[in-house]
């Protein structure tokens, strides 16, 4: 049911997306400021929640993820909705915005806030974060210049 939802924003926001059943999962590609990268939804129906999440198309090298998450944890500070995250085991970065609705109705309004709390927040900080997985700024120096 959830899925149903998250659907109707997608095509109410013209997004084309593939859908993959088993996972309960839809996926998207936003082609935003910075560049493209994938857009997923979950759903899980019997905890009641639903998860988007914005992913980094490319993986951050080993010797720079400790790197990447300090970044990551200063971008973290004082974000309204959501947050961005790092998998040390692959280096996967994403940002992550869900929504618990038990005893609630989910609402294509409310798809398109947590979508947006990513496509916003990857669009604005893909630079800084590409900037620090390469090495060319430390962390307190990319935080200095996240988002301009």
């Amino acid at each position: 049911m959830l899925l149903d939802t998250a659907r109707a924003f997608f095509e109410e926001a013209g997004w084309a997306c593939e859908e993959d059943d088993e996972k309960q999962m839809l996926r998207a590609i936003h082609d935003g400021d910075a560049g493209a990268f994938p857009v997923y939804i979950r759903a899980d129906d019997e905890r009641e929640q639903l998860i988007v999440y914005g992913v980094m198309p490319d993986n951050v090298d080993e010797g720079r993820r400790v790197a990447v998450g300090a970044l990551l944890a200063g971008l973290n500070y004082g974000l309204p909705i959501g947050s961005f995250e790092i998998d040390f085991n692959d280096g996967e970065v994403r940002f992550r915005a869900g929504v618990d609705v038990e005893g609630g109705e989910l609402t294509p309004s409310m798809v398109r806030s947590l979508a947006s709390a990513c496509v916003i927040n990857l669009d604005l900080y893909r630079k800084a974060i590409e900037a620090v997985a390469g090495g060319s700024m430390d962390p307190l120096e990319a935080l200095s210049t996240a988002g301009g």
